[in-house]
């Protein structure tokens, strides 16, 4: 990695010349100074951090920031009377640039987004940032995901969550959080009633703690969105979990993805799906989950009248799994989408997919349901599957225009 002080002696960052890149900058740091009422979006991302992580660069030019931007740009966005978008992922701005865009966040009331993806950040930025958190009210998104955040990193970000009334999503994917932050976290979300959107997957927060998280869901009204995607949570996380959410009103969407679950939390997850009347999506794939689940949430489906998208992908959930899933979906009018990817199943299962798409008018997607060699030799079956479920999404859309 690039020290911040070295940042402009890294010649393997531009692309083009220098005075390219650098009269690029220049000119949109300046509308900033000069408080360009059309410049109400910035997008400064690094092009060599986000090629690495797959991302596509937005600046032309595709040239990262050096420190003395990030300077003379946290001068200009204290006084900023017009942006509300800064992006500046793939930067290697580090502590330091993060405290210079901290302290412009004291004075500045018109930004709404700032990512800080891929930039190096660690505790003292965080800790910085925390601080005008609990000044600064009108920054509605923070992302500081794939940074250097490491265990108990993330606790003064809760602290500042709840005493501010503005922020409503936080982004901290991809750190190296743990069960303290994630207990700090839970214990803010209790008393804060403006987060909508918490990203923490790919942290390593465990189970330790699932029981404040719990506590909290069973008091906060305001969080729409959680992703705990890749987190270390295991069954006994989700039994724990799942008395916070049979009694939340809040949730719509709850990702718990790539978690080594089991079947052990099968009938936690049904009693969910039965006692909470708001969640909308479900994301339990790659949770190593078997026909015991699959029995539990489909006798659960048959109720629930709230939950749009299920996913079950990569999960070996079997042909017998498939049947009870089908049998669900004959009494089921809510689910729109049920991910089976990498589930295989035989003719059976296909099927009973087939039966039950006769009678179910509203699902209009199963993910990757079909052998490996689908698209060169589809099955009746797979065939059949497929025109039901594109007579669904026809009249899905039809219905939309209707409205």
């Amino acid at each position: 990695m690039i020290p911040v002080s070295n940042l402009s002696a890294h010649p393997a960052r531009a692309i083009g010349n220098q005075g390219d890149r650098a009269g690029h900058i220049d000119s949109e740091i300046e509308r900033v100074q000069a408080n360009d009422a059309n410049q109400t979006q910035l997008l400064l991302n690094g092009f060599q951090r986000a090629r690495e992580f797959g991302e596509v660069p937005a600046i032309a030019g595709g040239q990262a920031i050096e420190e003395s931007d990030v300077n003379r740009l946290a001068r200009a966005l204290g006084q900023s009377r017009y942006l509300t978008d800064l992006q500046l992922r793939g930067n290697n701005i580090g502590d330091i640039g993060a405290s210079v865009l901290a302290e412009a966040l004291r004075e500045n009331r018109s930004l709404r987004t700032l990512d800080l993806h891929f930039n190096l950040i660690g505790r003292s930025g965080a800790r910085d940032l925390a601080s005008a958190l609990t000044h600064n009210n009108s920054l509605s998104t923070l992302s500081l995901s794939a940074n250097r955040l490491r265990a108990s990193d993330a606790v003064e970000l809760a602290d500042a969550l709840a005493p501010n009334d503005g922020l409503a999503s936080l982004h901290l994917s991809s750190n190296a959080l743990d069960c303290h932050d994630l207990a700090a976290l839970a214990k803010a979300l209790k008393h804060n009633n403006r987060l909508t959107h918490l990203n923490v997957w790919g942290n390593p927060l465990g189970s330790q703690n699932a029981h404040v998280l719990a506590d909290a869901l069973i008091h906060n009204t305001s969080l729409a969105e959680l992703n705990l995607y890749r987190t270390g949570l295991c069954a006994i996380g989700v039994k724990t979990l799942a008395v916070g959410l049979k009694q939340n009103i809040g949730l719509r969407e709850l990702d718990l993805g790539d978690n080594p679950i089991g079947d052990t939390a099968a009938s936690d997850l049904a009693e969910v799906l039965l006692s909470n009347k708001h969640l909308t999506m479900l994301s339990l794939c790659n949770c190593g989950l078997g026909e015991t689940t699959a029995r539990a949430l489909a006798s659960a489906l048959s109720l629930n009248t709230s939950l749009t998208t299920l996913n079950l992908g990569q999960n070996k959930l079997g042909s017998a799994a498939i049947l009870v899933l089908a049998e669900a979906l004959r009494h089921n009018s809510s689910l729109t989408e049920i991910e089976l990817t990498e589930c295989p199943t035989d003719d059976t299962g296909k099927q009973a997919l087939c039966d039950a798409l006769r009678q179910n008018t509203s699902l209009t997607s199963l993910g990757r349901l079909h052998d490996a060699d689908y698209v060169q030799n589809p099955s009746t079956l797979d065939l059949a599957i497929q025109t039901a479920l594109r007579r669904n999404r026809l009249a899905a859309g039809n219905q939309a225009r209707d409205v």
